[in-house]
């Protein structure tokens, strides 16, 4: 019945020359995976390069940890620290990545899709939100597992 009446209401509004196209249809787990299995590829290489930039800051703060935990911070206070450096840039890149999204969309983007899209801020928002909490969850396991029980020894002897 809805069906009807819509076709009805276009007709009257645009005339009865158009063509309909059923788009409905599901999709095969094969045909799903190949559309899948690059995004998951990217995501997973993003994920890598957010780790060996963790490594990269937390070997250049091996010495700097070691002195705070010299001085009496516990291992919360040394996680945190190369965390929110961490996180800092995470969040600036993601801003930035989501301002050029919306300076580039009309010239660029919208060109390339086929149907006229809007995105609102709270679509950027809850995008921030996921990558950071995704980021945050590998990073904070991946700093309990390096970090370990003591951070100066630790440090001394895990250097990979």
């Amino acid at each position: 019945g809805e069906k009807n009446d819509f076709l009805a209401a276009f007709s009257q509004k645009w005339g009865s020359v158009y063509s309909l196209q059923d788009t409905t249809k599901e999709v095969p787990l094969e045909d799903l995976l190949k559309i899948m299995l690059p995004m998951l590829l990217v995501y997973l290489l993003c994920m890598f390069a957010m780790l060996y930039i963790l490594v990269y800051f937390l070997e250049s703060m091996t010495y700097e940890l070691s002195v705070y935990g010299l001085l009496g911070a516990g291992n919360k206070q040394l996680i945190r620290i190369p965390a929110l450096v961490q996180g800092i840039l995470l969040a600036l890149s993601g801003g930035i990545a989501c301002l050029l999204h919306v300076l580039l969309y009309t010239p660029l983007f919208s060109r390339i899709n086929l149907y006229d899209f809007a995105y609102s801020p709270i679509w950027y928002g809850e995008a921030m939100f996921l990558t950071l909490a995704l980021s945050f969850s590998v990073m904070l396991l991946y700093l309990k597992c390096r970090i370990g029980n003591y951070a100066v020894v630790n440090f001394r002897r895990n250097r990979f």
